[in-house]
This record gives structure tokens, sequence and C-alpha cells, in this order.
């Protein structure tokens, strides 16, 4: 049960789960046009349960989504994750 640790990784993640690259993902996040609803789905079904994840993994980066993107390819930190992209304390 492995999963990224570092913008980096997420970057390489999402690269090999969608066939999004680095600078591509830049370039939706700069232009407010990254695929979410397709991202969510992909990270539902890779860290899901069922897979030995924590039941609040999947929540936890569904709920810091924007988080996770601005961090992994913008300039923002690590999300807060124990809260939302609604009360980031960054």
């Amino acid at each position: 049960m492995e999963f990224p640790q570092s913008a980096k990784e997420w970057q390489e993640a999402i690269e090999t789960g969608l066939g999004i690259t680095a600078v591509q993902g830049q370039n939706y996040w700069a232009n407010s046009t990254f695929p979410t609803e397709k991202l969510a789905a992909w990270l539902a079904e890779k860290y899901d349960a069922k897979h030995d994840y924590s039941p609040q993994f999947v929540p936890a980066l569904l709920r810091n989504l924007q988080g996770l993107l601005a961090w992994t390819y913008g300039n923002g930190s690590e999300p807060y994750w124990p809260g939302s992209d609604a009360n980031s304390q960054t």
C-alpha cells in the first residue's frame, strides 16, 4: 500500500493513471480547466479501501482536491488533510 508522498510523486501517479503530463497538468491548473471529475473518479478507484487503503484516504483527497492540485501543479503547499479546501490551514 503505497501512495504519493510529494507533489512530484503525485504528478507521476496522475501521469501514469490518467496520461496527464506534468506540463499538461500545470497548464490545466493555470487555466482552471483541470478535469477534476476524471481525477476524482480515478482517485476513488485507485486508492479505495478494497486495495487496503484507509477508508478515510479517498475522502481526504476529494475534500482537498483543489489543494492537491495547487500543491501538485501550482505553487501551493501540501493540503491540510484533516480539513478541507474550505478550511485549509496553508
